[in-house]
């Protein structure tokens, strides 16, 4: 028994049938291109068969439309946050310090600068 078609095929086919019409194109030439009959073209279209990754960038590249359009957009797409990896513990303190006291921000740039001078001068091999 076939399953029932999902709401995602109906939105892909959807979206593939007004790409091809924003293309001034028929269901015949499209399927021509496709390599499938003109009744398959229209199962797709209208979510009745789902169509494979493959089908849909070559009914894209066909359409000269981009692929990524043709994939509607879902809820849960919102962009991933990565998450940060762990500081050091002292580097979490130096962050709640200049976090609570953000005037000691340039003191402590100017610190870091002469240190990392000095380990560049110290470090440095002569000529």
């Amino acid at each position: 028994m076939a399953d029932e078609p999902s709401d995602l095929d109906r939105r892909i086919g959807a979206a593939l049938r007004q790409a091809r019409l924003s293309r001034a194109c028929t269901q015949t030439d499209l399927a021509a291109h496709l390599a499938v009959g003109r009744s398959a073209l229209a199962h797709y279209e209208a979510g009745k068969r789902p169509l494979t990754v493959g089908m849909l960038i070559r009914a894209a590249q066909a359409l000269e439309y981009p692929a990524s359009q043709l994939l509607p957009a879902l809820p849960n797409d919102a962009p991933a946050t990565a998450r940060a990896p762990a500081l050091p513990e002292p580097v979490v303190q130096i962050a709640r310090l200049l976090t609570d006291q953000p005037a000691l921000i340039p003191s402590v740039l100017d610190l870091l600068e002469t240190l990392l001078e000095h380990e560049r001068t110290a470090n440095a091999t002569p000529l």
